[in-house]
């Protein structure tokens, strides 16, 4: 992972002492092994496209924007699929979709924070 996040514009600052990778000050990805599983979660996966449908919401029902995506065996992680997801991220960013912070705010169909409902 360390490898591939070279080949990004991710920058990491210390946080939560995990691998949690930035961009223009916004989490992007994090990743940990787990017991059964590798993840890699992708911090506004909400937005992201999943052409390959391998993302999965950690937390049903509590979790609203992040997405997992699990490897339970090394063959199964493609570095150039990864490098989608991740470009694909930090393109939300660049197009100013974000996570909203309030319950109460409205999301448009491309993910753009509108206001807050009262």
């Amino acid at each position: 992972m360390k490898a591939l996040i070279h080949k990004t514009q991710l920058q990491k600052p210390y946080k939560w002492g995990m691998d949690i990778y930035t961009f223009n000050g916004k989490n992007i990805i994090g990743w940990r092994g787990f017991k059964n599983f590798f993840s890699v979660w992708f911090y506004n996966g909400v937005f992201l496209k999943d052409p390959y449908k391998v993302l999965v919401n950690a937390s049903e029902g509590k979790t609203k924007f992040l997405r997992q995506w699990r490897f339970t065996d090394s063959s199964q992680f493609d570095e150039k699929k990864v490098l989608e997801y991740i470009e694909e991220s930090i393109q939300t960013i660049k197009d100013g979709k974000i996570l909203p912070r309030d319950k109460n705010n409205t999301i448009d169909a491309q993910g753009i924070c509108l206001a807050t409902v009262s």
